[in-house]
């Protein structure tokens, strides 16, 4: 990745998972092993900060858990289900 930046190329990197589970940032024990955020780049790839250009966050508008941990917006109403369903929010754990 590094050889590719130096020649020009451009590179796109791709995090998963949600900043509440980042090892640094996140809820305790209930986290990935890795920083999932923008931080985590370098870290991961071996590519310095300062080859790293422009930096493009997306995120959801809605907070979501899978599995134990702390869900302090949780809901339990029928917002909830609607949010669910126009969200597509079904996994391996939730149905």
């Amino acid at each position: 990745m590094n050889k590719a930046i130096d020649s020009g190329k451009k590179v796109v990197f791709e995090g998963a998972q949600g900043n509440l589970l980042c090892i640094d940032h996140g809820m305790y024990p209930f986290g990935t092993s890795s920083n999932p955020n923008a931080l985590g780049i370098s870290a991961g790839t071996g590519v310095p900060p300062k080859k790293i250009g422009k930096i493009v966050g997306i995120i959801k508008a809605y907070t979501s858990r899978v599995g134990e941990g702390k869900f302090p917006t949780e809901l339990f109403n029928n917002i909830s289900e609607k949010i669910r369903e126009q969200g597509h929010e079904y996994g391996t754990v939730t149905g």
